[in-house]
């Protein structure tokens, strides 16, 4: 079940498992595609795209097997484990649960949401902080050449000056920046305690 869970996973992941070809459509096994479609947590919308892309080649899919074989499939998704697995992944829930197991998948599904909430908003301040200190040492690597400039034999007093006046404007920059750095760290830091904390309570 969990390798199935797994490759689900991969599945939603890449947004899209392709479409049946002309042999697949006509050797297709409806009550295995309905519950690989099921446990993959498919809404039934993905049985029209089968049927788009079988008609193309005269096939029309057998319903009934399908539909058996994607509640069967949809009974082993519906599960919390599978729950919280989705929720932290991103996915977005679609209702397919609602006649198998749906509480106790919701009940995974949202300690899965909350998880990649408080994950996203670590990496967001982390991405933050990385490209500030980027910035950082952007503005100084700018500030050593206006240095070098300064102290050129061949620039004019107009040119020292005004990179001068430069030099002033990015220290002014850059203090600003390694404020917002000194503050993301402290946020970074209960970001990283509060994802910690609410992991490690979780029974999954």
């Amino acid at each position: 079940m969990l390798r199935l869970l797994a490759l689900s996973f991969l599945c939603l992941l890449l947004s899209a498992c392709a479409t049946m070809n002309k042999s697949e459509c006509l050797s297709a096994d409806w009550q295995a595609i309905g519950y690989e479609d099921g446990a993959k947590g498919h809404t039934i919308n993905k049985l029209s795209d089968r049927r788009e892309a079988c008609a193309k080649h005269g096939v029309t899919p057998q319903l009934q097997a399908y539909r058996t074989g994607r509640s069967d499939g949809l009974k082993e998704f519906c599960s919390e484990y599978s729950g919280f697995q989705q929720g932290s992944s991103g996915y977005n829930y679609q209702g397919v649960c609602r006649d198998f197991n749906e509480q106790a998948f919701l009940d995974g599904y949202h300690d899965g949401k909350h998880l990649y909430a408080l994950n996203k908003e670590r990496n967001k301040i982390k991405s933050r902080i990385e490209h500030n200190r980027h910035e950082i040492k952007r503005l100084d690597k700018r500030v050593l050449h206006l240095r070098d400039e300064i102290a050129s034999e061949t620039s004019t007093p107009q040119q020292r000056t005004e990179a001068l006046d430069e030099i002033i404007a990015i220290e002014h920059d850059i203090d600003e920046l390694l404020l917002l750095v000194d503050e993301d760290l402290e946020l970074s830091i209960a970001a990283e305690r509060e994802y910690q904390d609410f992991k490690r309570s979780l029974d999954y």
